[in-house]
């Protein structure tokens, strides 16, 4: 009997574990007109947080720091890992999937290639 609840609470534990592991991380934020949207499978890794902050000359900017993505939205310009894409409209959506980006819907390119 002992064993039986043994092998219950393994399995139940790895269970647990896989599922957390395919959980996904959902954030963002707004600069401006500009929305972006953070969508990260964990992977078992961890993930901080982010937001918009004003700085005391009014002006914005939005940033996110978590397991391999780092993201800072200021004004026109996004930069994601050190790479800087380029937001032709003030009301550009911006959504980052799993280290893709896409503007307004559309796979975007850095502005460095």
């Amino acid at each position: 009997m002992n064993r039986a609840i043994l092998v219950l609470c393994v399995l139940g534990a790895a269970s647990c574990t896989l599922c957390s592991c395919r959980s996904e991380y959902r954030g963002g934020g707004k600069v401006g007109g500009h929305r972006i949207s953070i969508i990260e499978t964990r992977l078992g890794q961890t993930y901080g947080g982010g937001g918009t902050q004003t700085l005391p000359d009014g002006k914005q900017i939005y940033t996110h720091e978590g397991g391999k993505l780092k993201v800072r939205l200021e004004d026109e310009v996004l930069t994601v890992n050190g790479r800087k894409y380029v937001l032709p409209k003030k009301d550009d959506s911006i959504t980052l999937r799993n280290g893709r980006v896409e503007i307004n819907g559309q796979p975007a390119q850095p502005a460095d290639e």
